[in-house]
């Protein structure tokens, strides 16, 4: 909201319809602030085909970078139901969705889900994404 500072944001974003193969969705877009610190749980159905992708969305154009990260499952909740999480920093590793390589991103300024499988995944009610950070200019 205020452009001039990075105030730590909690949020929950509902989790809705489909997320086709190869599909993203955007979760947060903080941009101009970075994430320094944080954490992500999503309540999602029980797959290991959603990955957690940080972004660096360069407003320019230019330097836009990502990595995939898998989610830490917590628990199951029921059938196919289950509770995970991704514990943040300002500096992550991952695997860059365009060459498989494992790398780090270092200025994350945006959160989506990104289904790398190769079936579509279907959300249920009560599937969210609960995010809480902390920021940096």
């Amino acid at each position: 909201s205020n452009k001039s500072t990075c105030p730590t944001q909690s949020e929950t974003v509902a989790l809705n319809g489909q997320i086709k193969p190869k599909g993203i969705r955007i979760l947060a877009d903080f941009d101009p602030c970075r994430i320094s610190d944080g954490s992500v749980t999503l309540n999602m159905p029980n797959t290991g085909s959603i990955k957690l992708a940080l972004l660096f969305i360069d407003n320019v154009g230019n330097n836009n970078a990502g990595v995939l990260v898998k989610p830490l499952k917590i628990q199951d909740l029921s059938t196919n139901q289950a509770l995970f999480s991704v514990e943040l920093d300002g500096n992550m590793n991952g695997i860059n969705p365009l060459s498989g390589q494992s790398t780090s991103i270092s200025r994350i300024n945006g959160l989506a889900i990104y289904n790398d499988g190769n079936e579509p995944i279907q959300f249920n009610s009560g599937n969210i994404a609960a995010l809480t950070a902390t920021f940096t200019k």
